[in-house]
């Protein structure tokens, strides 16, 4: 299918958290610049310029989603790189997870944006394989989707989390 892969996407607030809820136990917001990014284009160094064609991921202290509300919570906007299958990854550091920990999120598109993409929240113990937790096709359609991710299958463990955008 074709994409528009170069427009960006939009997770807001409550944001990529891993929380035991009410407690936020890992903020990916707040994390950004301590994550390692990747794109077909090679390594991608923090901060990020918005509009680079090599992909970004940029924290946006109040989001305007595809709805067209501005969140007030904090988001971070992913772009992939700008070409036909283009993608973007962001490794997290390692987390031990918790008993009771989710993933929540707000999925959507910036808004004024439009095309198609896979956000997917992926993760990997101990270097190893790279495990798909949750995937998401995502259009503009004026909707956000919430995301509550229950992480209990990985309690105890030591997880790096990993952001990833395909176009």
């Amino acid at each position: 299918a074709p994409f528009a892969n170069n427009e960006p996407v939009y997770a807001s607030g409550p944001l990529n958290e891993v929380a035991a809820v009410p407690a936020i136990s890992f903020d990916f917001t707040s994390q950004i610049c301590n994550a390692r990014w990747q794109s077909g284009a090679g390594t991608l160094n923090c901060p990020f310029t918005d509009g680079d064609t090599r992909g970004f991921a940029l924290n946006v202290s109040s989001p305007k989603l595809e709805n067209g509300i501005t969140d007030s919570a904090p988001g971070v906007l992913v772009s992939p790189q700008s070409r036909f299958d283009g993608y973007i990854q962001g490794f997290f550091p390692e987390y031990t997870v918790q008993p009771g920990d989710h993933f929540l999120a707000s999925v959507g598109w910036a808004y004024g944006s439009a095309c198609y993409v896979t956000y997917r929240l992926d993760y990997q113990i101990n270097n190893g394989a790279i495990n798909i937790l949750w995937s998401w096709r995502e259009r503009n359609e004026g909707q956000i989707y919430q995301l509550d991710k229950d992480l209990s299958a990985l309690a105890g463990k030591r997880v790096r989390f990993i952001l990833t955008l395909l176009a």
